[in-house]
């Protein structure tokens, strides 16, 4: 019972796991080929062509740190929802609690999951767009 949310989100946390990947890998490409133009422009001073591919990977390069961010929180998210879960199942002091006590932490639970549903939802249809 314990593993359950952990197997609950594991398709989640494969999916961040990779989508933080390819956009590491996007980041460091684009940052090699802005140091590339960098030092194009340098010796082109003028041309407007480099200026603007420059800023347009200056943009793309904040979408990327942007996702990674994002990625990251949430990872954090699920795990934190993990914890939760798990530190309720495994509370010692069970006999203690009240029934209204698992009433509003599973409730607490189960609304952090629909936030993060609905949070992970708008970032892979983010992540599909911008890859």
């Amino acid at each position: 019972m314990i593993n359950m949310p952990i197997i609950k989100f594991e398709k989640s946390v494969n999916y961040l796991t990779n989508q933080l990947e390819v956009q590491e890998n996007n980041k460091q490409l684009l940052l090699d080929i802005t140091a590339n133009l960098q030092l194009m422009s340098n010796s082109y001073a003028n041309d407007k062509n480099l200026s603007d591919l420059l800023n347009n990977a200056n943009n793309l390069l904040q979408d990327i740190s942007t996702n990674i961010t994002t990625i990251e929180k949430s990872e954090l998210e699920i795990s934190n929802i993990t914890n939760e879960l798990s530190n309720l199942l495994n509370d010692k002091n069970r006999t203690s609690k009240t029934k209204e006590y698992y009433i509003i932490a599973f409730s607490n639970i189960k609304n952090s999951i629909v936030s993060y549903t609905n949070s992970f939802l708008e970032l892979q249809k983010k992540l599909e767009k911008d890859n």
